[in-house]
């Protein structure tokens, strides 16, 4: 994935100098955004929280270093990296700019090898607070705790435990999140997380643990004093999340949850298995179709059957011949001519044909190699197929069961053989197509050899 740009907020009255420092911040990869007024430039702020900021020292009536405690006031946190432009001649303007949180100083007019010099510093350490926020325990947009924080309590709260167990463990995975952003916006999908965690506040008690455990994913720790076991809160928590609306358009966001519960462990089981437990269980919740609560554990039974199912013999032992055979929509006859033969097979596209007799009995087997192999000229025209075909040929009813076909392949007694009903042939089963069965499609299993326009109105297959 490519790396983020890093963003930058020029405020300054300046128009020519606004240009000039943009073209050069994005010829070196900076992401720029400026404002000439002050309320302008919060609300850039607040919009895009850019991690440098570039203010300069007339900026707004009050003054640059004014703009820099302003912006202090309404950071929330995030501490951007302040550079400011012009002014701090003296210690006591130096003092009181630090006070207002201005990080470095920058001169006027601009020496464009020292301010980019300046900008890799800001850039550094602006990535090294970005990092410390990162690891730390609390999650910026929600402000519930984050994975590591969770995870601290959890262990807390699993070493203090006076009864048996609590309700439980639930993880909140919303569904099909990732479009959100793409669909309405980064925006929209960050104030769709901050509602959920408003309801999941609400949902919960004092003395219960709730954390946001991921982008999409909250996970909640149930005390021991509750009215309600862990599924009914979580499938209480999963209908309140389908009816939020998220937005105040015609058409507002609305979300759906697929939880995981685990209600039941080991006194000995860490913090970070229950929790590896709630993911599984939310993974089935979600092959159960998603907007569905699932306990740890709860469909064992099901992986059983399936190991039962899919053991070797046992998943294709209803299969028979009939069902994977490639129907014979065509033959030869035995007085068909070669020439014949060769048009057939080209005409067809197969690999080996049966041979039938005039009554319609199978009498042979004729593959396409057979007849490329063979000479033309004036003998070819004479030649019939009786004096080429193949006349042992591996015979199986439709009801032989598909492990009986995969044993004949297996031990090598032929590529090809064919399905007979009333001794006649009704279709040819290959050692390619059985093969073929268990591979994986893919783009161009069914034409590895053309080339696809992807432009126009239709698609276009083209010869290479």
């Amino acid at each position: 994935m490519a790396a983020k740009q890093l963003s930058v907020l020029l405020a300054t009255h300046e128009a020519q100098l606004v240009r000039h420092l943009s073209r050069f911040l994005k010829e070196f990869g900076y992401a720029v955004c400026s404002a000439a007024e002050p309320s302008s430039a919060l609300a850039a702020w607040e919009a895009r929280r850019p991690s440098l900021v570039i203010v300069d020292d007339a900026f707004g009536s009050d003054g640059g270093v004014a703009f820099c405690r302003a912006l202090r006031a309404a950071d929330g946190g995030d501490n951007p990296y302040v550079l400011l432009f012009g002014g701090a001649t003296d210690a006591e303007a130096v003092t009181s700019a630090l006070e207002a949180g201005v990080d470095d100083f920058l001169i006027k007019p601009v020496v464009y090898g020292e301010f980019l010099a300046r900008m890799r510093a800001a850039a550094r350490m602006a990535e090294v607070d970005r990092r410390v926020a990162m690891q730390s325990r609390l999650d910026a947009l929600t402000n519930l705790s984050n994975r590591e924080g969770f995870l601290e309590k959890l262990r807390h709260a699993l070493a203090h435990q006076t009864q048996p167990r609590p309700a439980g463990l639930v993880l909140i995975d919303l569904d099909w999140f990732s479009r959100v952003a793409i669909v309405a916006g980064r925006d929209a999908a960050d104030e769709a997380l901050v509602a959920v965690a408003g309801l999941l506040r609400k949902l919960t008690d004092p003395n219960d643990l709730l954390a946001r455990t991921d982008s999409d994913r909250f996970a909640v720790w149930l005390g021991d004093e509750r009215d309600q076991d862990a599924m009914a809160w979580a499938e209480l928590a999963r209908q309140e999340i389908a009816k939020l609306e998220i937005g105040d358009g015609e058409n507002p966001l609305r979300l759906t949850a697929s939880c995981g519960v685990v209600s039941e462990w080991q006194t000995n089981e860490t913090a970070d298995a229950l929790l590896e437990r709630a993911r599984q269980a939310v993974a089935t919740a979600k092959t159960s179709g998603r907007d569905a609560v699932a306990q740890s554990g709860q469909f064992a039974d099901e992986e059983l059957l399936w190991n039962e199912l899919a053991a070797p013999g046992k998943l294709f032992e209803d299969t028979t011949a009939r069902d994977v055979m490639i129907p014979c929509a065509t033959s030869l006859r035995v007085d068909d001519t070669l020439v014949q033969a060769a048009a057939k097979f080209r005409r067809t596209g197969a690999t080996a044909l049966p041979v039938t007799e005039k009554s319609g009995a199978l009498a042979g087997l004729l593959t396409d190699e057979a007849v490329a192999d063979l000479p033309t000229g004036r003998n070819s025209e004479t030649r019939r197929v009786r004096d080429v075909m193949s006349k042992t040929v591996p015979r199986y009813q439709p009801e032989t069961s598909f492990n009986d076909l995969m044993d004949f392949f297996v031990r090598g007694n032929g590529a090809v053989l064919v399905v007979v009903e009333n001794g006649k042939p009704i279709g040819v089963v290959t050692r390619g197509g059985i093969a073929a069965l268990i591979e994986p499609v893919k783009s161009d299993t069914f034409a590895p050899d053309e080339t696809f326009s992807t432009s126009g109105e239709f698609l276009i297959v083209s010869s290479r």
